[in-house]
């Protein structure tokens, strides 16, 4: 049996699923309610006709994981069933695996006695969790602000609409959110003047370093940047199997064969990220932009067509920041935990995705050889030695959506 403890915080997770909503990674959600500390108690997937736009779910559905709580809470002992009766938020939790709109959580909340909390706000929270610098912190309360606000104002707009036009309906709506807006413009204005501050002095920093060449070490959430960064710095950053344990830029001098260079590790990229995150983060993304190659990292150990959508998500993030025409190294990372009859097999799949004459390293980021060879192909393409394959945007993505179609049948989340 499970024995509630302070840390632990409780989560039921709710799942819709219809051809219009994203199919989101059932192993990957797991992973992101962990990182943010949460203990998941029972999983309810609703297959829907027609989306309910004030629950999002089924009224039926919602009846059943209400009357089902005293069950679902039957094998969790202590004083779980006082702090549950009192429905405190920190120990009882609805997540939803889909993006819901304000007036869903609302509604939500209200029926459920209890906090409900989208993926798009779990993602934020797992952020909050690991923000150790200003810089970091600034910008998460600069996301969580923009998240917020433009959930209100398509709310407002979409409500408004159905409202008749004429005397009564003039400014109707609009007095309370011209308050909130008032107050949110004020609110960004002084989060993002101080970003700007911070961002002139990595600016400065920058500039000291421009006749130095820059790598930055991208990839998905988990793919194992941070691990490499320490491999090759013999450093002791923190990492975890957790998504975003890393949500702020950290930079290196090294050298190889006496060329000086830096190496930078980032914030990884996980799918369907909000747009209002990115925005807050591009201050950060910034170094990627900047970057004289990029060292592109996928967890070799993931099934095929998980590495498919993990690479698709990276490249269009990389789109979405105008980190264009630099020169790449892909690394494929943990291939010392791929049983040896598998690898061949998935090396050559997965060669067959990546632009023809690409500069390729398979080994584990935490091995001394692989780090060799990586250092012996970041000097080749330093200096023009070998032709190094750019981040080629739509010729890349139309490929990979190929490969995953015809991977369909295998594609995660069918459970």
């Amino acid at each position: 049996m499970f024995t509630l403890n302070e840390k632990n915080k409780i989560a039921i997770v709710i799942q819709a699923r219809h051809p219009t909503l994203p199919l989101y990674d059932k192993i990957e959600f797991e992973g992101l309610a962990k990182a943010a500390g949460y203990y998941i108690l029972k999983w309810y997937t609703q297959n829907i006709k027609q989306i309910n736009s004030k629950l999002l779910i089924g009224t039926g559905k919602l009846e059943e994981i209400i009357h089902n709580q005293q069950i679902d809470f039957g094998e969790i002992q202590g004083d779980i069933a006082t702090r549950i009766e009192r429905r405190i938020e920190d120990d009882l939790v609805y997540l939803f695996m889909n993006r819901l709109k304000p007036s869903q959580i609302r509604n939500l909340s209200a029926v459920l006695m209890t906090k409900v909390i989208d993926r798009d706000l779990l993602i934020l929270e797992i952020f909050e969790r690991n923000a150790s610098t200003r810089e970091a912190q600034i910008q998460i309360k600069l996301a969580r602000l923009n998240l917020e606000t433009s959930r209100i104002q398509k709310e407002l707009s979409a409500k408004l609409k159905g409202e008749k036009q004429g005397r009564d309906f003039k400014g109707r709506g609009y007095g309370a959110f011209d308050v909130y807006r008032r107050g949110y413009k004020e609110q960004r204005k002084n989060l993002v003047e101080e970003l700007e501050s911070i961002r002139k002095q990595r600016d400065l920093r920058r500039k000291a370093r421009s006749d130095v060449y820059n790598v930055s070490i991208v990839g998905y959430t988990s793919a194992g940047k941070t691990t490499l960064l320490n491999s090759w710095k013999g450093l002791n950053l923190k990492t975890d199997t957790s998504p975003f344990t890393t949500v702020s830029t950290t930079t290196r001098n090294f050298s190889i064969n006496g060329d000086e260079m830096t190496i930078s590790d980032s914030v990884g990229f996980v799918y369907d990220i909000p747009h209002e995150i990115i925005d807050a983060f591009l201050s950060t993304l910034e170094e990627v932009v900047f970057s004289d190659c990029i060292i592109l990292m996928v967890d070799f150990s993931d099934p095929l067509v998980v590495i498919f959508q993990k690479l698709q998500t990276t490249f269009k993030v990389l789109v979405d920041i105008g980190a264009l025409n630099i020169p790449v190294l892909y690394f494929m990372n943990k291939t010392d935990i791929i049983p040896i009859e598998d690898f061949s097999q998935k090396r050559s799949q997965i060669l067959e995705i990546i632009p023809k004459n690409a500069i390729v390293e398979f080994g584990s980021a935490f091995d001394e050889d692989t780090i060799e060879r990586l250092s012996r192909k970041l000097y080749e393409i330093k200096n023009s030695l070998v032709l190094s394959t750019r981040v080629r945007s739509q010729e890349f993505l139309n490929v990979i959506d190929e490969k995953i179609k015809v991977h369909s049948s295998s594609v995660i989340n069918q459970t």
